[in-house]
């Protein structure tokens, strides 16, 4: 691991962090995260804590781990919430784009990383299960769930308006990489804009997604209506390129989706899903997978400090 991302008050040898970080994952894969410390180190506990290094020798390095600069940390926060960070984030999105090629397929979501400690950015999420964290927007392969790239959202800056088309700025950000590709990205309501969908075709990238019903693109028709038949389908064409297709899922209810993969009216299986929303139920669980991941082998230990909790969950 590249160490210019940590910096320690004390001496710190390479062998002696590739052991504080086996220490951190073995905590998490035994389920012994939130455990004190001091009976991880007993004779009792599994052997491989006390193997890799002594109990006071891991509180010294847990307590000194630093992951930028602290003599210029203030003047960077001044244009970045996510300065103490930072430097070991880039180094991660560097590292997982070098070692990956992406399949066809692209999934753009977003994750929140549970914290209830302070930062200059906590979210909240009410329809989370950890409903306060630190959000992340995560673009990654639809096929193996691997993440390719996640982009920290810090907030507005102090002075500073509300970002109009967020969704779609982030989208197009997290895209930019696969332009002229043929990839195709799958995204929720959150992201999906037909200009960003038209911008995306521009990159020669293709998209689907589901869309908000207040979109006023959206035709009338195309929203939810008592009197459309029970798993019935619309669809509606867009210059040639984006395709919108509207399914009723159950009674007084509308899913709707643009797509510019999808051209026909064609519908499957017993409830008559239209081919755009099938390719997006079976794309969009990449952060769910990783969240129950981070939930049920998390390396998080309790600390204070939402930088070392970040370090040791990511």
């Amino acid at each position: 691991m590249n160490t210019s991302c940590l910096y320690f008050v004390c001496d710190l040898t390479s062998t002696e962090l590739d052991a504080f970080i086996g220490i951190l994952l073995a905590g998490g894969v035994s389920h012994n995260n939130m455990q004190d410390s001091s009976v991880l180190w007993r004779s009792d506990a599994l052997p491989i804590f006390r193997a890799a290094m002594s109990y006071k020798r891991f509180l010294a390095l847990s307590r000194y781990i630093r992951f930028d600069d602290g003599r210029t940390r203030e003047f960077r926060q001044r244009s970045d919430k996510a300065a103490p960070i930072r430097d070991i984030w880039n180094f991660l999105n560097e590292n997982l784009a070098k070692n990956y090629e992406p399949h066809e397929t692209i999934t753009v979501d977003e994750q929140l990383f549970p914290y209830r400690g302070k930062t200059k950015f906590t979210q909240f999420i009410p329809s989370k299960p950890a409903k306060y964290g630190i959000k992340i927007w995560w673009a990654y392969d639809s096929k193996t769930k691997y993440p390719l790239e996640g982009k920290l959202y810090t907030g507005r800056g102090e002075g500073e308006e509300r970002e109009s088309n967020q969704g779609q700025n982030v989208l197009l950000q997290l895209a930019n990489r696969y332009s002229n590709t043929g990839r195709t990205l799958v995204a929720d309501n959150f992201f999906t804009t037909l200009e960003g969908t038209k911008r995306l075709a521009g990159i020669g990238l293709a998209f689907v997604g589901t869309v908000r019903s207040n979109k006023r693109f959206l035709p009338e028709e195309m929203k939810k209506n008592s009197s459309r038949p029970l798993l019935s389908s619309l669809f509606g064409f867009h210059e040639n390129l984006v395709s919108v297709c509207s399914y009723v899922p159950k009674k007084n209810k509308a899913v709707n989706l643009l797509s510019t993969v999808h051209y026909s009216k064609d519908c499957r299986g017993e409830a008559m899903k239209p081919e755009a929303i099938l390719l997006y139920n079976s794309n969009k669980a990449g952060v769910d997978c990783m969240d129950q991941m981070v939930t049920h082998f998390t390396s998080k230990r309790p600390t204070r400090r939402w930088t070392y909790a970040f370090f040791a969950t990511c």
